[in-house]
């Protein structure tokens, strides 16, 4: 998005917003238990929940992380992001390397088509995995395997890497 369409979405004031949002009756439920629970509104749970996933993939709304910049985020969250939004490869590969040059800046197609996989058997996404790292996986934790392969190739540590000592 460019600076001009972002502008274009910018609230540039203080004022509340009111939004109606449909959640499901389980999810309702489990804001009514939380909120009695913390002796508070429901409406305060909703926005510490609104607060605390807008803080997780905030990368995504800065225009100026792209590529290997958002790896750390999708590591974490990727194939929740493409399950959830409903985003195969090709919306997701468009969405994380939008304007991003070849120049190793880029993520490749095959992994986000692996973080995109979230809906097929893991026992696929796992046999895909093995097929592009080329070399046999241990038997771990189908999400574990994913995580430390992406690490290690986009040399992602998590959201920082280790300062020298």
């Amino acid at each position: 998005m460019s600076q001009e369409a972002e502008s274009e979405f910018a609230i540039h004031d203080d004022a509340k917003r009111s939004i109606s949002l449909r959640v499901s009756t389980t999810d309702y439920g489990k804001v009514r238990v939380i909120a009695h629970r913390l002796r508070v509104r429901e409406s305060d749970v909703l926005r510490f929940a609104l607060k605390t996933a807008l803080a997780l993939i905030a990368p995504l709304h800065d225009n100026g992380c792209r590529g290997r910049d958002l790896m750390p985020l999708l590591i974490e969250y990727g194939p929740d992001i493409a399950r959830h939004f409903q985003l195969d490869a090709r919306r997701l590969e468009a969405v994380v390397n939008k304007d991003v040059e070849n120049d190793g800046g880029r993520i490749d197609l095959e992994d986000v088509e692996l973080l995109a996989m979230s809906y097929a058997p893991q026992r696929h996404v796992f046999a895909r995995l093995q097929e592009i790292a080329k070399k046999r996986l241990e038997p771990a934790e189908l999400d574990q395997a994913l995580r430390s392969y992406l690490r290690n190739k986009y040399n992602a540590a998590g959201a920082a890497s280790p300062e020298p000592a």
